[in-house]
């Protein structure tokens, strides 16, 4: 009795004003057609998705070509020309007149299927090419004996697809002679018309990838959560203790004032229910994540602590409700009661992962909102840091020997190293992890020079060169001991420069350098400083980058800076070479953009007439003649142009 349709009636009232296009299924015969059964029928609901569609369609593909499918698309009013793209791949393309009522498009949908099993996709997600789980799931015993199986929604939150979330969303259902139905009109839901789903499986390994998050602009957000909220409050009127509503209000809420308001009547219906209804853990995960977002310490307390009383075998809370309590008392310096949750955290994401999670019933209900590898990772810092700060340097050293810190993402990966720079002389492993961070980020920059990934690398390269130099300047000479053992990358040459009073032991420190553009520029003052000569090397760079560390001399933004300057140009010879114009043009410019130099008469005279000889000699060597005698040069380099003007 499975997969058939509603009969051979007339089509429920869903699909009223519908109109249905019949195309030969499974790309064979249309005697074909009508003949076999659909082991799975697909549906979805489109309305302009030329974006993402095709890509979506094509992912069906390999699991259409391995068992019986069925492919019903509903257009609810597309003038992109998604229609037309849908007709190609369709089986039965539905025209369908929007409603507002997402349940009815999806039933619309659903009542030309005739499938065994039903499975929903939309037009933003891709599915995933290994696709074996669901193609064994469909022909093995488990099938006939479950009513729902739930598949992973991996929902990115980055357009490199390295940040996400994953959710056993509710896609798949069996279809009892029509009995499944999708009910709510907003955050619509599965389920059948004459009882409840008797037994539900999770495919972990069955996957919709989902970037749709990534296409809303603030202003379609703000469109949709209006839409949304107009139906929620509809069917909150309908059914004012309904959980799911209830949390999925909190979601939407149009203003932070509502979304707390929904947030209190949210905790006062917890306290009517008996906490066996799954989503009563949900709702609490939902209130927690308002508490932390608010900073609100002591609402977010209550709330955790209430929630594990009720529920002690959440899995929702082993995983989010020990983060946030982890992240709280670390927030207060609590780091040993921090380090309690931390480890329970640890052990709900194992849990997670090995799909031991799964024997709770709220897991299936929603999403883990600290599950993601950037939370991961930050908590993996937190526990770093608590560490150093009890003083149980020998664990944190340990922890450093983890090679799968080098995969972090930048963002929790700096923060490690800035906890890392912190503790360094306490910590035996601190050297050599941060080499291997250096050396990991050179090598991805290199790598990358020529890819799509450069502006990531060079950004996290900058980051990094940041971090050293400005730990060297906040706490100052004390730190050049740990910075010297970091060999010939750039942190380690400065150290040893910094180090080095000798002119000429300085000329030989300069020539081990190579990466001259992170180079702190405290070194290059301390070079001018003592009149050391720089290496012939250090003047081979290109002129942009020549200008660039030129340009960080600038940072110090204090008159040391500017007197060593017009000191060291007013001895040294007119530059021999185009990088030595470059060179001493750039730290004159530098010096001019420290204010307070024109407070000093014959200080300003100096750097002026420096700035002025060096501009003209860099526009004569560099700018064709008929060039810098057009009538317009806005064109030109912004210090080009004031030499040009001065001159």
């Amino acid at each position: 009795d499975e997969g058939s349709g509603p009969g051979g009636g007339p089509p429920p009232s869903s699909a009223q004003g519908c109109r249905f296009t019949a195309i030969p299924a499974f790309g064979g015969r249309k005697d074909e057609f009508l003949m076999s059964k659909p082991l799975l029928s697909i549906g979805m609901i489109i309305k302009n998705e030329m974006r993402c569609l095709e890509r979506c369609l094509k992912s069906l593909e390999p699991l259409r070509a391995q068992i019986p499918c069925q492919l019903v698309i509903a257009d609810t009013g597309s003038t992109d020309g998604s229609r037309a793209l849908a007709e190609r791949y369709a089986d039965i393309l539905v025209d369908y007149p929007w409603n507002q009522d997402f349940a009815a498009a999806r039933n619309a949908v659903l009542e030309r299927c005739t499938g065994i099993w039903y499975l929903t996709v939309d037009a933003d997600e891709w599915l995933d090419a290994d696709i074996s789980q669901l193609v064994t799931f469909l022909h093995s015993e488990e099938a006939k004996c479950n009513d729902e199986a739930r598949v992973i929604q991996r929902n990115y939150a980055d357009r490199d697809l390295e940040e996400y979330t994953d959710f056993f969303a509710a896609r798949m259902g069996r279809m009892r002679n029509g009995k499944l139905r999708y009910f709510a009109p907003i955050h619509e839901y599965l389920g059948y018309t004459d009882r409840p789903f008797a037994k539900t499986i999770a495919l972990p390994r069955v996957i919709l990838h989902h970037d749709g998050y990534l296409e809303m602009t603030p202003g379609a957000v703000a469109a949709k959560q209006k839409r949304n909220m107009a139906l929620l409050r509809r069917e909150l009127d309908r059914d004012p203790t309904n959980l799911r509503t209830l949390k999925h209000c909190i979601d939407s809420a149009e203003t932070p004032a509502e979304r707390r308001r929904m947030a209190a009547r949210s905790r006062k219906e917890l306290e009517r229910q008996t906490g066996e209804n799954p989503f009563c853990a949900v709702v609490y995960q939902t209130c927690a994540r308002v508490y932390w977002d608010e900073e609100d310490q002591e609402a977010l307390t209550g709330c955790l602590e209430e929630w594990h009383r009720r529920i002690p075998d959440s899995a929702l809370y082993r995983v989010d409700g020990e983060y946030l309590w982890a992240s709280l008392l670390y927030r207060k310096d609590q780091y040993a009661q921090a380090l309690v949750h931390i480890e329970g955290y640890e052990a709900g994401i194992a849990d997670a992962d090995s799909g031991a999670d799964l024997r709770h019933p709220d897991r299936l209900s929603s999403m883990y909102a600290y599950a993601s590898p950037s939370s991961r990772q930050r908590m993996r810092t937190v526990r770093f840091h608590c560490l150093c700060r009890l003083e149980r340097f020998a664990e944190a050293d340990a922890l450093l020997q983890d090679p799968s810190l080098l995969e972090m993402i930048p963002r929790q990966k700096g923060g490690l190293v800035l906890k890392v720079l912190e503790f360094w002389p306490q910590l035996r492993q601190a050297t050599a992890f941060l080499q291997a961070v250096w050396d990991r980020a050179s090598a991805d920059l290199a790598q990358a020079r020529k890819s799509r990934e450069y502006e990531v690398c060079r950004s996290w390269a900058e980051d990094l060169a940041a971090m050293f130099r400005e730990h060297y300047e906040k706490h100052g000479d004390q730190v050049l001991g740990c910075f010297a053992e970091m060999g010939d990358r750039a942190p380690g040459c400065s150290a040893r420069i910094l180090m080095t009073q000798d002119p000429a032991q300085l000329h030989e420190q300069w020539k081990q350098v190579r990466e001259w553009k992170w180079i702190f520029p405290q070194a290059y003052l301390h070079s001018l400083e003592l009149g050391a000569a720089l290496p012939e090397e250090f003047y081979r760079q290109n002129r942009e980058d020549l200008a660039l560390v030129a340009a960080g001399l600038a940072r110090s933004g204090d008159m040391r800076m500017v007197r060593i300057t017009a000191r060291c140009l007013t001895a040294q010879p007119a530059p021999q070479t185009l990088g030595e114009l470059v060179w001493q043009l750039g730290i004159v410019t530098a010096a001019l953009r420290v204010r307070g130099w024109d407070q000093d008469v014959r200080l300003g005279e100096q750097l002026c007439s420096a700035y002025l000889a060096l501009s003209q000699m860099y526009q004569t060597n560099v700018w064709a003649p008929e060039v810098l005698c057009a009538e317009e040069i806005g064109y030109l380099p912004a210090m080009t142009r004031c030499g040009w003007y001065c001159g």
